[in-house]
């Protein structure tokens, strides 16, 4: 019963098919099926608004009687990761690496973030802590 979380989560869904419509998308199957989507996903909130809207679309059937729409698992695998990048214990910048990046290949890339570039410029490299899919942190004299 948390429903915020959830029209929020249907509140996005609802921004992305505006921006899709504005860009003149709203004659795609992509974008019918974000609409269909968006009224299945609601229709337990909201049961009257999303039926008559479902009938309006063309259907014959009341959404009600929808399955509830699947995700596809390869879709939620992602192959970078963005970690924090450290100095002395302050955020100093983000990188994005590959998921499969070792830790020096990693801290690599973390030394040559422009931001981060200007903190080590001229100090001693104490300590170097990479910890992989969550931060790279330096501390430096």
């Amino acid at each position: 019963f948390r429903f915020n979380t959830a029209i929020a989560e249907l509140m996005t869904l609802q921004g992305v098919l505006t921006k899709a419509r504005a860009a003149g998308l709203d004659d795609s199957e992509e974008w019918r099926a974000g609409v269909k989507t968006l009224l299945t996903l609601l229709a337990p909130i909201a049961p009257h608004i999303t039926d008559e809207l479902w009938r309006r679309l063309g259907e014959r059937s009341s959404v009600h009687l929808e399955s509830w729409p699947s995700h596809d698992p390869a879709a939620l695998v992602s192959s970078t990761v963005t970690l924090a990048v450290q100095v002395n214990g302050k955020v100093r910048g983000q990188i994005d690496v590959p998921v499969d990046a070792s830790k020096e290949a990693i801290a690599e890339l973390a030394k040559g973030e422009a931001n981060v570039q200007r903190y080590l410029e001229g100090k001693e490299l104490v300590r170097e802590i990479v910890v992989p899919g969550r931060l790279v942190s330096f501390v430096v004299k």
